[in-house]
């Protein structure tokens, strides 16, 4: 996704987490696709660090509402359609496809 790259490369990761602290929709559509990163998460086998990382959100984010890649949103929102923040990150990253499509025919 090498449109997202140039979209943090701009600066877009601290302009996201600007428009997450001033909009409502962004702010909770953060907070339910965190909750939902942590539930899919969840261990079947014992872990090193006892499960810790396990409470962290997208992107390996602790901090409630903080952004630190744009890539793992956007990932998370092709996997999880309807995730509002990363839609919005891919629709202003676009295009993410090549125009002539997959190179894997």
């Amino acid at each position: 996704m090498r449109q997202v790259g140039r979209l943090e490369d701009a600066g877009g990761v601290a302009r996201y987490r600007r428009l997450v602290l001033e909009q409502a929709d962004l702010r909770a559509s953060l907070a339910g696709a965190n909750r939902e990163q942590r539930d899919l998460r969840r261990p079947a086998v014992r872990m090193a660090d006892a499960g810790a990382s396990l409470a962290l959100g997208i992107g390996g984010v602790a901090a409630e509402g903080g952004i630190s890649c744009l890539h793992a949103h956007a990932a998370f929102a092709l996997a999880r359609p309807g995730y509002v923040l990363g839609e919005r990150v891919l629709a202003e990253a676009a295009p993410i496809f090549p125009a002539g499509g997959c190179c894997c025919r």
